[in-house]
């Protein structure tokens, strides 16, 4: 089902029954940019005989999910995950849509180091002059004064982190 490709899995349609030919992606449990465990849940997907859920055996950030509702053959790549590892962090950073965030939006993530434009929500304290536009949406709701403020302290998530966009 998984086939890895330089800091990359490729995820693809699996063969879940002995005469399947075809699946169709009916939900997808995930979204571009999520970090993913092995044993998640990633899609719902339909065969001629029933509706199965499709898991992960990898970790990794969610880069490309193939359209829900079409017909996919079996072994066609339905998705695409990059690996939880410095290179991906890198990779990360350059992704562009991929990691483009609304600022303010909070995400999980599973690198060592922080993508370009996200902060780790680990209450440190910024000035505002310098994140202006944060500061415009989270303002002093986690403490300081007039010209600096805090991100949100976040505890990670067995070895999670959290980071806010702060483009």
């Amino acid at each position: 089902m998984e086939r890895q490709v330089e800091g990359e899995v490729l995820i693809r349609m699996p063969l879940m029954s002995d005469a399947m030919e075809y699946g169709i992606i009916t939900k997808w449990h995930v979204k571009v940019g999520d970090v993913i465990k092995a044993d998640d849940i990633l899609a719902e997907v339909e065969t001629e005989k029933a509706t199965m859920e499709l898991e992960s055996h990898v970790d990794g950030i969610v880069q490309e999910l193939s359209p829900e509702g079409e017909r996919v053959a079996v072994d066609e790549v339905i998705a695409r995950l990059g690996l939880l590892d410095e290179s991906t962090t890198e990779e990360f950073n350059a992704l562009g849509p991929n990691m483009k965030g609304t600022v303010g939006e909070v995400r999980m993530f599973a690198g060592d180091k922080i993508p370009r434009h996200w902060l780790k929500c680990d209450g440190s304290l910024y000035k505002v002059e310098e994140k202006e536009e944060l500061f415009s949406i989270i303002g002093n709701k986690y403490g300081e004064g007039e010209n600096s403020f805090r991100v949100p302290k976040i505890d990670p998530i067995g070895g999670v982190m959290f980071i806010i966009c702060a483009r």
